[in-house]
């Protein structure tokens, strides 16, 4: 069984020694010259390198309809489907063909 002390109760000299000792081991760590980046939730390179092609769409200004209307425009006429019809909450699960 492990005996722990508490700080609290701890004798002055015995905490000199602590503080001696996680100094010394802190300077270890200093003398290596580490560049940790600890950040949470920060993607790799190779995470955001599956987005790169996401940052094209939809292509090089191909944002036009087959009669040439601008399809960043929503609340227009989309690709040959009537107003009508298009229902921007149905859009997940319409046909690809339906959207483009």
């Amino acid at each position: 069984m492990v005996t722990v002390t508490r700080i609290i109760d701890s004798k002055t000299e015995d905490l000199q020694a602590l503080r001696s000792q996680i100094r010394a081991e802190y300077e270890g760590f200093r003398a290596r010259k580490l560049a940790l980046d600890m950040t949470r939730g920060k993607p790799s390179p190779e995470q955001l390198d599956l987005a790169n092609a996401l940052l094209s769409l939809p292509g090089d200004r191909d944002y036009f309809s087959q009669a040439k209307e601008d399809v960043r425009n929503y609340g227009s006429v989309v690709a040959g489907v009537s107003n009508e019809a298009f229902q921007p909450g149905q859009v997940a699960a319409a046909s690809p063909t339906i959207l483009l």
